[in-house]
């Protein structure tokens, strides 16, 4: 193997190894495609215009379709107070093991009637625990206003077509997260939400770095230069 060959190998090599260092893989995602999982407080319903529950359902009406209307499964409400106790309802994920990982980010995607009939106690809450959720950190908060407003956390607001949503987590060991509707009891108060996914990437534990990989590489590639030169 030539000089100009080894060079150009080494680059290669050190390119590989600098992309599957730091490439962002899916280790969690929940679609509601029938795997489930998941646990739920509230859910019900009560008839075609008041629930809590997986849709698309040919028997109950959202008041609007989301963007994906191929038939693809996803979650929503409306007027959650017609069909039992007027608490939070929530869809929580608990006790995800994230201690391979580091650079986590969790996303979601988030629709909602958009006409301004929420008031301020019309709140849908993401929320996150890193101790199997004996407390939760609140991660965003969708809610209306006084005499009625569209959804919205303060900065973006809610509407038919899905919007995603994505919060950077601190790199931690365990993740419990959990969505709350709390409220919600006009007829015409409804939100859906779908593609719950985690993303990260693989700590790199007992691996070398590419740039203490270059440092090696590059004595290696000085000592045969020294090598040839004293031939």
């Amino acid at each position: 193997m030539n000089l100009r060959t080894l060079i150009y190998s080494l680059a290669i090599l050190l390119s590989a190894l600098n992309t599957n260092a730091h490439a962002s893989l899916i280790i969690f995602q929940e679609n509601f495609n029938g795997l489930s999982q998941y646990q739920t407080t509230g859910t019900g319903v009560g008839s075609n215009t008041d629930f809590f529950t997986q849709l698309p359902n040919t028997n109950l009406s959202l008041g609007f379709i989301p963007s994906n209307t191929a038939n693809d499964p996803y979650f929503g409400g409306r007027d959650l107070n017609g069909f039992t106790s007027t608490g939070a309802h929530q869809l929580s994920f608990y006790n995800l093991d994230l201690s391979r990982y580091d650079n986590i980010s969790l996303s979601i995607s988030l629709a909602a009637l958009d006409q301004h009939v929420y008031e301020a106690n019309d709140q849908l809450t993401l929320s996150a625990s890193h101790d199997g959720g004996k407390q939760y950190s609140t991660l965003d908060q969708f809610h209306g206003a006084t005499y009625g407003a569209l959804l919205s956390n303060g900065v973006e607001q809610l509407g038919r077509q899905f919007k995603t949503f994505t919060y950077h987590l601190n790199d931690i060991e365990q993740l419990s997260f959990r969505i709350e509707a709390l409220s919600f009891n006009g007829a015409n108060e409804a939100f859906a939400f779908d593609s719950i996914k985690i993303q990260a990437t693989e700590k790199q534990i007992g691996v070398p770095t590419p740039s203490s990989l270059l440092l090696c590489l590059g004595g290696l590639l000085l000592l045969i230069i020294q090598q040839k030169s004293r031939r």
